[in-house]
């Protein structure tokens, strides 16, 4: 994917925000090894319906790689 090896601490601490919105709001309690001690400052409290959730990521995603070598597409 044309990504460097090395990851940016930035990448890693939202991976793990994002771990821990995934594990406590829609997974339900998960192990604190798993969360590795991170805490958002919010929940996901009512979460969209996928069918919703998939058309507002893909017309984010066509928005940020419009100017980027034509990944958005049309």
């Amino acid at each position: 994917m044309g990504l460097p090896p090395d990851q940016p601490a930035t990448v890693t601490e939202a991976d793990d925000k994002m771990l821990w919105i995934e594990a406590h709001s829609l997974l339900g309690s998960m192990p604190v090894e798993v969360i590795r001690g991170t805490h958002p400052p919010f929940e996901i409290t009512d979460p969209l319906l996928p069918v919703e959730a998939e058309r507002l990521f893909l017309a984010r995603f066509k928005e940020l790689a419009a100017p980027h070598s034509g990944l958005g597409g049309k």
